[in-house]
């Protein structure tokens, strides 16, 4: 079976990348939404469903939106013990470099005392996410299951950030965290189920200068962010969550209601991709200071002053807080934040090396 797009062909096992024109691919937005859906169907049906019990999974989700203040902690430690796998991460957690004290901490209420509890709640979201979903698979080369989570904290740290009162947002920290996270859950579906034309659209997006949107839209009609949104829909995640990382890509596409959302969202991915923490293989230039949001007068992030302070002290955060990866087998950053000049640029890998060269390093560095 053959399917056309507008710049490839794409075979039950070949991808064959023809021309990139410079105008705009457009595809009708319903069309792209069945294309997401019969993927996220795929996805499903061999098992892709997140495996938490019937009654830990929409309890702790729940939590998950819900302001801080308003959490009873005594529920919460007693249903963290309802899986002895999620309290020991968080007793590793409240043990780990970051957050460790004089003596070692045995207790799961102590445990979540001493962590703080915004701070569980999000670790414990990380866990679930990560040891419930399929990893990587090898084929991807350097795009790792470590790198990917790794990326995905960054960007919920980021996105929960952005939501502090000086920004002036109604949005919950909960919320803006989750969006975080989730954001590129996408990108692991086509990994999974489309290996060879998702390693198709890594080498387009090096090779031709793309956005990994892009490319994925030349190869399968569809992104990532638009089969992400249908799976969180799927799992009942807030209408909100799956809007914004619907449209994160490009804010000024969504309903006003939801533009403010996916233009934070979208500057914390920006952020992450320059932090030096994980690598999503996004290798297109990015200029955050040209994000939807800096550009809204509306918004306190237009003032460059306040943007720039704003992403200093993620940054700062990120770098403090990245040793509580190793509480779920992530890993540090590979260098320090770059630093904040008048645009901010990320370009992790040199475009004009090839793909077979890049992949044999990556190969090389991982047997070493």
């Amino acid at each position: 079976k053959k399917m056309v797009y507008k710049n490839c062909i794409t075979f039950s096992e070949e991808v064959t990348y023809l021309n990139r024109s410079k105008e705009p691919l457009f595809i009708n937005p319903m069309i792209r939404k069945e294309r997401a859906i019969a993927i996220i169907h795929e996805f499903l049906q061999s098992g892709g469903d997140l495996p938490f019990s019937a009654e830990v999974r929409p309890q702790l989700l729940s939590i998950s939106s819900d302001p801080v203040e308003t959490i009873d902690v005594e529920k919460f430690v007693n249903l963290i013990q309802l899986d002895p796998g999620l309290a020991t991460n968080v007793l590793q957690l409240a043990n780990s470099v970051y957050f460790s004290s004089a003596t070692k901490i045995v207790s799961l209420r102590r445990a979540i005392v001493q962590i703080g509890l915004e701070e569980a709640i999000n670790f414990i979201q990380v866990v679930l996410f990560r040891s419930s979903l399929p990893k990587f698979p090898e084929i991807t080369g350097g795009f790792s299951d470590k790198d990917y989570w790794s990326h995905s904290w960054a960007c919920a740290i980021a996105c929960k950030s952005l939501g502090h009162p000086t920004i002036g947002t109604n949005l919950l920290p909960g919320e803006l965290y989750i969006a975080g996270l989730l954001h590129g859950i996408g990108k692991l579906v086509l990994a999974i189920h489309r290996p060879n034309e998702f390693l198709q659209c890594l080498e387009n997006s090096v090779e031709f200068q793309l956005t990994m949107a892009e490319s994925q839209l030349d190869i399968f009609g569809t992104t990532d962010a638009d089969i992400a949104c249908e799976l969180l829909k799927v799992w009942q995640l807030p209408d909100n969550v799956s809007m914004a990382i619907k449209y994160f890509q490009s804010p000024g596409e969504a309903e006003k209601e939801h533009q403010e959302f996916a233009g934070l969202l979208q500057l914390a991915y920006y952020i992450a991709n320059t932090s030096g923490i994980g690598n999503i293989n996004d290798e297109y230039c990015y200029n955050v200071n040209e994000t939807w949001i800096s550009q809204q007068v509306t918004s306190p992030l237009y003032d460059k002053k306040l943007r720039e302070r704003f992403i200093k002290n993620i940054y700062m955060v990120l770098e403090k807080k990245q040793t509580s990866l190793e509480a779920i087998g992530g890993e540090e950053a590979d260098g320090p934040p770059k630093e904040l000049g008048e645009q901010i640029y990320t370009k992790k890998l040199v475009v004009n090396e090839s793909w077979l060269s890049r992949l044999c390093r990556w190969f090389k560095a991982y047997l070493g």
